[in-house]
């Protein structure tokens, strides 16, 4: 399942709204704008949602409408969702299958609503809380599995944030190591690793070794290794260089060199386990260098076409905006608050035109040649 495209809106009718118009994704999408238009912001909108599918999220300090439509297959799913911080006050969920629609869910303020029963061929009435969002109360693999799909590929939907420490200073203490675990929390990635290693070891780890020599990280092994903390006997990740006599332990390293391999090792746990359908990495390449940034990005690229996954990375670094394909591009034009974009689908003839122009993919955005002409200060 697949994200067709998206919309969002926050506090209508206030001075602090503002609006991600509709904006359509493919396989792969890289979100490029300037500082403070609105990147964080779309993928931050989609996480939101994401968790509210799977019931973790359902309180705020404001009103938020969503829309997304997600392709299964032959089948288009357009889910709506309008919330206060307290309450749900509007769901809908409509199936387009074969050129056919038909309405699958309706829910409105009160908690009452009626839904499509696959078994029984006929819609059901229901009655939930005012705070409960019925397509994560309503999802049955029997009567609803058009719900079912939906919640998994919520729940198979991860977020990283390569600007951050990505679990840098979070051990692993050995009863930890054995519960269950979830690659949704990405400052995981010791609990992640040690887990997936069980059945996965030699496969996983020269995946991530192979994946680190592409970036430019040229390792012998990679473990963990018990030792005594504060906080007890806790597992750490380190790595054998090939260049240095001795291992390298995760909170020695490098904070590019960190967030390069926690992100090498999710991922290659995401594709081998079919955890991650839908991946977002939020600035991607902040803390390694152009080279490094790229490459990471081509890799990322490169491993998600052979796998089921959709992708999105974000990112404002000319560098690695100069070598990503402009057929990827998410342009962002921000109007006051208002979030729109410019890419392949919809302003195909401006992105041809600019292949002619020997200029760097750079330019296409600093110019703004994505509205259609230059921007005057560039005359």
């Amino acid at each position: 399942m697949k994200i067709e495209n998206f919309k969002y809106k926050n506090s209508k009718g206030t001075n602090k709204s503002w609006e991600i118009e509709k904006i359509e994704f493919n396989n792969i999408n890289l979100i490029v704008g300037q500082n403070a238009t609105g990147k964080t912001r779309v993928v931050g909108a989609i996480k939101e949602l994401s968790e509210l599918i799977c019931g973790k999220a359902t309180k705020g300090i404001a009103r938020e409408s969503f829309e997304i439509s997600l392709k299964d297959e032959e089948k288009l799913y357009t889910y709506i969702l309008e919330k206060s911080a307290t309450a749900i006050l509007k769901e809908k969920l409509e199936e387009v299958s074969e050129g056919k629609k038909r309405i699958l869910l309706t829910r409105e303020k009160n908690g009452e609503g009626k839904i499509y029963s696959l078994k029984d061929e006929k819609e059901l009435i229901f009655g939930i809380q005012e705070n409960q969002v019925a397509i994560d109360y309503k999802n049955d693999k029997i009567h609803h599995a058009f719900i079912a799909k939906i919640v998994d590929w919520a729940e198979k939907s991860i977020f990283y944030s390569f600007g951050t420490l990505l679990g840098r200073y979070n051990y692993c203490s050995s009863q930890e190591s054995e519960e269950d675990y979830s690659l949704k929390d990405t400052n995981k990635v010791v609990k992640n690793y040690i887990r997936a290693r069980e059945n996965y070891k030699d496969e996983l780890d020269n995946e991530i070794k192979n994946n680190l020599e592409t970036i430019g990280y040229f390792i012998e092994s990679i473990g963990v290794e018990k030792v005594k903390s504060t906080q007890g006997e806790v597992n750490i990740l380190y790595v054998k260089e090939k260049d240095l006599k001795g291992k390298t332990y995760q909170f020695e390293m490098s904070q590019g060199m960190f967030r390069a391999l926690s992100t090498i090792i999710q991922l290659n746990i995401c594709i081998l386990q079919n955890k991650g359908e839908f991946i977002v990495i939020d600035d991607i390449g902040e803390g390694l260098d152009y080279e490094r940034s790229t490459k990471l990005i081509n890799l990322i690229i490169q491993k998600t076409k052979k796998s089921n996954a959709q992708v999105i990375l974000t990112t404002n670094d000319r560098f690695v905006m100069n070598n990503v394909d402009l057929k990827y591009w998410q342009v962002i034009k921000r109007e006051c608050g208002n979030i729109k974009f410019c890419n392949m689908k919809n302003s195909k003839d401006i992105f041809e035109e600019f292949e002619y122009t020997g200029l760097s993919n750079f330019d296409f955005l600093s110019r703004k040649l994505y509205l259609g002409e230059e921007d005057a200060e560039y005359r």
